[in-house]
């Protein structure tokens, strides 16, 4: 949302008990929040600044989220937007639709104008949110990595490799393109990566 964005004024008093949560609201906060992220970074993105940028009172804020590093993490998932889903089970399946997932979100122009805030968050760097981790944002790394550990053996898959090692580069080579070119993957260049990496990890690779 830019500056001149409609300002809203609503405060908590008079709000009646079970009154439906404002979706138009929670977004135009959220947009905002983003908005403080590329243009200020991490460290400038307070609940006041995101207040004097839509006008919303700081205690309608606060009664979406319990403070600063919750709405910036809300944000960055908002950014995202894509819940994590359930894994098939079959490791190159899974490897496939984490990719489509990946290009997805690379796509939105939200979630690259937040790079550089994110960037920050996962390097701890000062006045970043403590909550705001790789894992908390794309929580199905964390799931395949379990689920190599897991079906690597039984799926002809190598087992002296060390999961973090296989998920990891996985992702890091569609990050790698995204920072190196500033556009997102292609699906082709994706199925590459999938593809490059099953034949990598078979344990048997005449298979």
């Amino acid at each position: 949302m830019s500056r001149g964005a409609p300002a809203h004024s609503e405060r908590v008093e008079g709000r009646s008990p079970g009154r439906p949560r404002d979706a138009a609201i929670d977004e135009l906060v959220l947009r905002a929040t983003l908005d403080l992220l590329a243009e200020r970074g991490m460290e400038a993105t307070t609940i006041q600044a995101v207040s004097d940028r839509t006008g919303i009172a700081r205690a309608t804020i606060y009664l979406r989220w319990t403070g600063r590093s919750a709405l910036i993490l809300a944000a960055l998932r908002w950014a995202v937007g894509r819940p994590p889903f359930e894994l098939s089970g079959d490791i190159a399946t899974d490897f496939e639709r984490v990719v489509e997932r990946v290009l997805n979100v690379f796509s939105q122009p939200m979630f690259v104008a937040a790079m550089p805030a994110l960037m920050g968050a996962f390097l701890g760097a000062e006045g970043s949110a403590p909550d705001v981790t790789f894992d908390t944002l794309f929580p199905n790394r964390r799931r395949l990595i379990d689920s190599y550990q897991r079906q690597a053996a039984e799926q002809g898959y190598r087992t002296d490799v060390d999961a973090t090692v296989v998920v990891d580069a996985l992702l890091g080579g569609l990050f790698m393109h995204l920072m190196t070119t500033g556009k997102p993957p292609t699906r082709a260049f994706g199925k590459q990566v999938v593809g490059v990496l099953i034949e990598g990890i078979r344990s048997d690779p005449t298979a």
